[in-house]
């Protein structure tokens, strides 16, 4: 396991705080003017962020920049991240730098199916810096203990957000909330 350098992405959707007060009105009067109330729909944002580890080291928490309706690169696009924003947001600035600075020889990467891991360009930069892929199925929890990091980081995030006056009230504040966890 000392060999294994495991990395994912995951993101945290934030929709605000969603306990109402609970209020008994008698039957045949919900629609009374009295009972009436103006309603607020809360904000809903999204972050994503990416990470790497291994026995005794990990990268910092990355975030990834979500693409606008403009960066569409065809019909089929659905503005998640693509192989160009793989490789240059995360492959080439903070992964491979990330794999050299580890002194592993004959390690392997630990990645899920996506298809942007294995987009031309991401495909080609492994082998020129002999990294070795362990492939595993897309969405896959129990195959790669990263998912479990997230799920404890999810969890802290919930806990701390359940006080309405620690929600974030954008995505930095929300990043922000992540980085602290």
């Amino acid at each position: 396991w000392k060999k294994m350098v495991w990395l994912n992405k995951f993101k945290v959707e934030f929709e605000g705080y969603r306990r109402g007060q609970r209020v008994r009105i008698k039957l045949g009067q919900e629609f009374t003017n009295q009972n009436l109330a103006p309603t607020f729909h809360f904000g809903r944002f999204v972050v994503g962020c990416w990470a790497a580890f291994t026995y005794g080291s990990q990268t910092l928490l990355i975030h990834i920049g979500q693409h606008q309706p403009s960066e569409r690169t065809s019909k089929r696009d659905h503005l998640g991240i693509n192989g160009n924003q793989y490789a240059s947001e995360i492959n080439k600035p903070y992964l491979i730098p990330y794999l050299l600075s580890l002194n592993i020889e004959d390690f392997w990467v630990v990645q899920d199916n996506a298809g942007y891991h294995y987009s031309g360009q991401n495909r080609r930069v492994y082998p020129a810096y002999g990294v070795q892929i362990l492939h595993h199925p897309t969405s896959s929890p129990n195959l790669n203990p990263i998912e479990n990091v997230w799920g404890i980081m999810k969890a802290q995030l919930r806990q701390q957000f359940s006080i309405p006056e620690n929600q974030p009230d954008n995505k930095n504040e929300l990043w922000a909330a992540m980085e602290a966890e």
